[in-house]
C-alpha cells in the first residue's frame, strides 16, 4: 500500500518460535553402518514463542510472549 488514508491505521506484524533444545554432548565413535550410538541429552525440550508488531506511523512496537 503506496499511500495509506491518513486516518487507516497499518501496523506491521511478526512472531518466532523458538526451541531451547538441552546442550547436547558429543563422543567418538567408529564409522560404519549400524556403529553410531545414541547420544543423551539431558533435559527437556521447550519453546518459546514471540509477537511484535510495530505502527507504521508512529514507529509504536508492543511486543508479547506466550507461555
Amino acid at each position: 500500500m503506496r499511500h495509506p488514508p491518513e486516518d487507516a491505521d497499518l501496523d506491521v506484524q511478526d512472531e518466532v518460535q523458538m526451541a531451547l533444545h538441552p546442550t547436547l554432548s558429543r563422543m567418538w565413535m567408529q564409522r560404519g553402518r549400524g556403529r553410531q550410538r545414541q547420544i543423551a541429552a539431558p533435559g527437556t525440550n521447550q519453546k518459546r514463542h514471540l509477537f511484535g508488531a510495530t505502527d507504521w506511523r508512529e514507529g509504536q512496537v508492543v511486543r508479547r510472549k506466550s507461555g
